[in-house]
């Protein structure tokens, strides 16, 4: 019974894991819409603000990569 109680600590433990890095890239994410809209509504001139736009877009694109590549709950 010991070695099945670790092991469901062990899974529980990872699957808590998970989830909390889920969040924090999402919480990343959130972060970079926010710098989006930022850049979006600045009064930086226009060819800078699409040159910053399409880094942060390409940004999240990896990171729903990212995202997408973590196993399922």
């Amino acid at each position: 019974m010991p070695a099945l109680l670790y092991r469901l600590t062990k899974l529980n433990v990872g699957h808590t894991v998970l989830m909390n890095m889920k969040a924090e890239l999402q919480e990343v994410m959130n972060m970079l819409r926010k710098l989006q809209g930022s850049i979006d509504f600045g009064g930086t001139p226009s060819a800078e603000r699409e040159e910053l736009a399409g880094d942060v877009s390409d940004i999240m694109d990896a990171l729903f990569e990212a995202i997408k590549k973590l196993p399922s709950d």
